[in-house]
């Protein structure tokens, strides 16, 4: 079966909150042991796959898990143990007959059997759950407090689940945003299956996953495809926003964050451009957060870029720079705004196409497309490229957006591009520079630093402009 859920993290300050919430509720209290499985190089967690053994009262569950078809789905297999007063040994033939289960755990059979798994990790969590009723569907809410971990090393866990027993997902979000405004709980889907296992391979974050383009057909109507793709970009970067919130990220997933938020707003501007099915807050609220992806971005890179120079006349105005960057973007993320934008994203995305047939052109995705390409294409060249206003910029990245999602050749040169991005980025950090207290020194080192920088940036963009109109 696959269960459809949303993980919360709660602030400090609001945990008596919570709890007093969750109590008017009249819930059930019931204390959970769990351990979980995995190969001696992990070769499930590389995967996404956990299994565990959970004491529930005296009674043993052994359960499989693996990823869905989405953000809010998981795939998930209960095996009832029985009762035993120590741990039950992990049983892996119980799962021979099951095809979904057979699959999902391909990668730890070899020539017809199981590799060997050991306990990596446990948790022990007082659940706190009741099922509720919202606009048709039954949701169970859990409010977990405890701690997961190894010998070695501990975390609390502090978090909520909206779990799906029954109904609409769009009602399972409904409910959520209402928790998300009263008690400022945000979103991240991290699960402790996750934290776990990185506890136990001594690491602090996963690595972050490349944005991919979602398999579609070219000829889906536009409506159908509209959510389709908007589900599929948000969902990739849930894990990155959860990872910079907590301010363990590396590079990569501040880069494939800005990148995947590109594509929703993106699709957002460009098909919802009345704000028929956003809100323009909403909107706001997530290029708030993509600005700000992008100043530390540029930021850093000049950072890394000088950062032996300026080590070396103890220069450190920049890096103080880049550091309050992270923080103002952690402490954004988790604003109640930000995670109701998030929210609302995968509400469309759940929605059926006829809700969008109507405002919507009847044509392909595909077609649609190819339609925007060309009022640029067809546009006088020197009138989009030529001058280096922000304009002129945002078309070369939104025309390699298009070439992407039409899986095709630019006509416009890679190098073409990249250099305007560069152009892009120059322009950020030099705003973000202005804006830093350091030394006059370090600010007049940074600044020419960023003309030279700008000046040849300029003689590459200039020197493919001459290729394109020769």
């Amino acid at each position: 079966m696959y269960e459809v859920e949303l993980k919360l993290q709660i602030p400090k300050q609001k945990k008596a909150q919570i709890q007093k919430a969750v109590q008017a509720l009249s819930p059930q209290t019931i204390a959970l042991h769990a351990q979980y499985f995995d190969t001696d190089d992990f070769i499930l967690a590389q995967h996404f796959i956990a299994i565990r053994l959970r004491k529930e009262h005296q009674a043993w569950t052994q359960t499989l898990k693996s990823a869905g078809k989405n953000a809010l789905e998981r795939y998930e297999n209960d095996v009832h143990r029985g009762e035993f007063s120590d741990v039950p040994a992990l049983d892996l033939t119980v799962y021979e007959h099951d095809v979904l289960a057979t699959k999902a755990l391909q990668p730890i059979i070899h020539n017809g059997q199981f590799l060997l798994v050991r306990m990596q990790f446990e948790t022990v969590v007082e659940r706190t759950y009741q099922v509720v009723e919202h606009q048709g569907a039954q949701i169970e809410i859990c409010l977990d407090l405890g701690h997961l971990g190894n010998s070695t090393h501990q975390e609390e866990i502090c978090e909520i689940e909206f779990e799906l027993v029954s109904g609409s997902p769009l009602a399972l979000i409904d409910l959520v945003q209402i928790w998300v405004k009263k008690y400022g709980i945000w979103l991240d889907i991290r699960s402790k299956a996750e934290r776990g296992n990185l506890i136990a391979r001594s690491l602090l974050v996963s690595p972050a996953k490349k944005t991919t383009y979602p398999i579609f057909s070219s000829h889906s109507r536009l409506a159908e495809a509209f959510p389709r793709f908007l589900l599929h970009y948000t969902q990739s970067f849930l894990p990155h926003l959860a990872a910079i919130a907590d301010q363990i990220a590396e590079q990569e997933h501040y880069i494939q964050a800005e990148k995947s938020l590109a594509h929703v707003l993106y699709l957002t501007t460009e098909f919802d451009a009345e704000q028929q099915w956003i809100a323009s807050q909403h909107i706001q609220s997530l290029q708030h957060i993509q600005k700000q992806l992008q100043h530390y971005l540029a930021l850093s890179a000049v950072d890394q870029r000088l950062n032996d120079t300026l080590t070396e006349h103890q220069l450190n105005g920049l890096s103080k720079g880049v550091t309050q960057l992270q923080a103002q973007l952690a402490k954004d993320i988790i604003t109640s705004d930000v995670t109701w934008a998030v929210l609302e994203l995968l509400r469309l995305g759940f929605k059926d196409a006829t809700v969008f047939a109507d405002d919507l052109p009847n044509t392909s995705w595909h077609d649609a497309l190819k339609q925007q390409h060309k009022q640029i294409k067809n546009s006088p060249i020197y009138t989009v490229f030529e001058s280096l206003s922000d304009a002129s910029l945002s078309t070369i990245v939104k025309l390699d957006l298009l070439h992407h999602y039409l899986n095709k050749k630019s006509y416009v040169p890679a190098k073409f591009v990249y250099a305007a991005q560069d152009v892009i980025r120059i322009n950020l950090a030099d705003e973000q520079i202005a804006a830093l207290r350091m030394l006059k020194t370090e600010q007049f080192l940074l600044t020419g630093w960023l003309l030279a920088e700008k000046e040849y940036t300029l003689k590459r963009y200039e020197k493919q402009w001459a290729k394109l109109n020769p």
